[in-house]
């Protein structure tokens, strides 16, 4: 029996074992798929910590590549024992580009995480911020030219939520019945991950800051596609959307100001333990932790709409009470503190709002709660209220569903997304790429004195185009 072949790139990681692995070791079998290879600087094997990763090490027996000992790509592909039918891009977010370009010019099926790229050193050097979009603008480019099919997708897991499709759905009704648009978006996520100086030298993987870039390329770009999937469900009269950095608070900022004294009070560790051992440089030091941005939203003549506060922080309130490990990231335990505390505030002119709120400990319940109150005249119940237990996990198409999904898609002779809502071709990541890059362009701005910390875009085709 002849079964699909999944390259693993990233899949010695912590985020790898709970999702990609977790979900290939729930649907391999029925999709006659198996891993063939894992690439990533560390070997699987001494990882004995991740459960599932060492379940499929005995199930697939994978072949294992380091990346450092190869000098390009091709020289790396080349020494795979079997050609792939899938690669599943999951390592840091700076690598992204080098192997999602790679698979695209080779014809190759690539499934990218978020963010689809960044480059290195972004929160500080403006040049490097904006390359995110000139690089993402030559992976679409590429994509163009080659001739051979191939899926080069992205998954959009918060648009599986019932509560954020339950907003959504309500929106595009109201803008379909009486062309109103959104008028005002507020998003508040807090992380709750507050790490001591040492750690932030010592942390590696894609939730680290050795390479420059900080918490929005960590998980920001789920909610920046919140953002646009609710411009695009109801974009009105709006053409250009003018962005600026309100607040940015980053490591350098945290040390200075002793902003984990607190917590290492309560946890009562010497200076000995949480100090970094050599001096912090410089790039890390400039990555950001908290960041605050205003979205102005436009029409054709510059009148301003309505705007969009989009927030987005790691030292907010934490649960945790993990002690420092050498090398090792205190957020991926249940007693490492993170938070999932999420506030979305939805507002459509004067016929309708929405609320969503969540308040969790990772790793110990997904409950979101919802609310709406919609005008009297409306025709609808003025009032709506529900809650969502288990929310990521009573999702309308889970991931291991939409590894599932992918795999079909590889199945035609020429694979293709067609319409499913959740599985997105790189190209249809366009605007949230452009939110992305201006975001870390204003974060880069804000360390040259005199640059204006403003930039507009226009966005009028890309809103209709979703």
């Amino acid at each position: 029996m002849k079964y699909r072949n999944i390259v693993l790139v990233g899949g010695s990681g912590f985020w790898s074992d709970q999702n990609h692995i977790m979900s290939i070791l729930e649907v391999g079998p029925r999709n006659r798929a198996r891993i063939g290879a894992i690439i990533d600087p560390v070997n699987p094997a001494i990882v004995t910590k991740h459960i599932n990763l060492q379940q499929l090490l005995n199930r697939d027996h994978p072949q294992w590549l380091d990346p450092r000992r190869y000098t390009n790509m091709k020289e790396l592909f080349g020494h795979l024992e079997q050609t792939p039918d899938l690669v599943i891009v999951a390592c840091n977010p700076e690598a992204h580009l080098e192997y999602a370009s790679f698979c695209i010019s080779q014809g190759i099926n690539v499934l990218i995480d978020k963010p689809i790229n960044v480059v290195a050193n972004a929160s500080s050097d403006l040049l490097s911020a904006r390359q995110i979009y000139k690089d993402f603008s030559k992976l679409l480019a590429l994509q163009q030219r080659v001739q051979e099919p191939h899926l080069a997708v992205t998954l959009l897991r918060r648009r599986t939520l019932k509560p954020f499709r339950h907003i959504i759905r309500e929106v595009a009704d109201c803008y379909q019945r009486t062309r109103q648009g959104i008028t005002q978006i507020n998003i508040i996520v807090n992380g709750g991950i507050h790490k001591f100086p040492s750690e932030f030298f010592s942390t590696p993987g894609a939730h680290g800051y050795l390479m420059g870039v900080g918490s929005l390329s960590h998980s920001a770009y789920h909610y920046i596609d919140v953002v646009t999937w609710l411009l695009q469900s109801a974009p009105g009269d709006v053409r250009y959307l003018r962005v600026s950095l309100a607040c940015v608070k980053r490591i350098a900022d945290y040390i200075k100001t002793g902003g984990y004294s607190a917590l290492q009070q309560l946890l009562d560790l010497p200076d000995t333990l949480i100090q970094s051992p050599e001096p912090i440089p410089q790039t890390i030091l400039d990555a950001e932790l908290d960041s605050s941005f205003t979205i102005e939203m436009l029409d054709s003549n510059q009148a301003v709409i309505g705007h969009i506060n989009f927030v987005f922080c790691h030292t907010t309130f934490t649960s945790r009470t993990r002690t420092i490990e050498v090398g090792d990231d205190h957020a991926n335990y249940p007693n490492g503190g993170r938070m999932s505390h999420i506030y979305l505030d939805v507002q459509q002119g004067s016929l309708q709002s929405w609320q969503l709120e969540k308040n969790d400990i990772v790793f110990q319940g997904n409950t979101i709660r919802l609310s709406g109150r919609v005008h009297p005249y409306y025709g609808r119940p003025q009032i709506y209220s529900k809650v969502y237990e288990a929310a990521y996990e009573n999702t309308e198409r889970p991931l291991s569903i939409l590894l599932e999904d992918v795999l079909s898609m590889t199945d035609n002779t020429h694979p293709t997304v067609n319409s499913n809502q959740y599985i997105k071709d790189i190209k249809s990541e366009t605007l949230n790429m452009r939110l992305f890059s201006t975001f870390y362009e204003l974060l880069a701005m804000n360390k040259v004195a005199g640059l204006q910390k403003t930039i507009s875009l226009d966005v009028g085709s890309l809103l209709t185009e979703h």
